[in-house]
């Protein structure tokens, strides 16, 4: 019975490890939005990012002039720009470089499309060729716009930014899971 109104209540109200180090440190989370319609109903935004963020690009696109969806924009730029903060577990393509990455560039196809297979660069060292390759981009999930009509393009840059991150294929993506990935991401800056 005790555990019924535990989950009951209001997610604001619990609190969340936010994985410090070693040890974990309970916070506060601000309110999160529950997304009330489509295959996602009852979930967060936040876990749907780490999710399928190809969808809330999309549903943010069409729904930016509509005052009904303007609490879930509020939340999903939120979260966009958490994510700048995010560790990069991707390193630079340059020869004998070990640093991390913070850049990604796209290859392009002869009609100048962009194709879905990343290349990784730190600060100091650039792409080798100039033709037929993206600018320097941060590696963050807004690449996903430059695929804009290209669904499976979206899913297939979205993985593999998602693996820069640090989520790897397969893991379980649950509400608390994400909680805790913003939660450390703002626990950053």
């Amino acid at each position: 019975m005790r555990e019924a109104n535990a989950l009951s209540r209001p997610l604001r109200d619990r609190a969340v490890p936010a994985i410090l180090g070693r040890r974990q440190r309970y916070s506060r989370i601000t309110p999160m939005y529950r997304i009330s319609f489509s295959k996602y109903e009852g979930r967060t935004v936040a876990e749907v990012m780490l999710r399928d963020a190809p969808y809330l690009y999309r549903l943010a696109a069409v729904s930016a002039g509509q005052a009904d969806r303007s609490e879930m924009l509020v939340e999903f730029n939120r979260l966009r720009k958490q994510l700048r903060r995010a560790r990069i577990h991707k390193y630079c393509r340059g020869k004998d470089c070990e640093k991390r990455a913070k850049w990604m560039t796209l290859p392009t196809d002869w009609k100048g499309r962009h194709l879905a297979r990343p290349y990784y660069w730190c600060d100091g060292h650039e792409p080798w060729e100039e033709d037929g390759v993206s600018d320097k981009l941060p590696v963050h999930f807004d690449v996903i716009k430059r695929f804009r009509f290209d669904k499976r393009g979206q899913k297939i840059i979205f993985r593999k930014v998602r693996s820069a991150l640090g989520i790897q294929e397969g893991t379980r993506l649950t509400e608390e899971k994400a909680i805790r990935f913003f939660a450390h991401l703002s626990q950053k800056g």
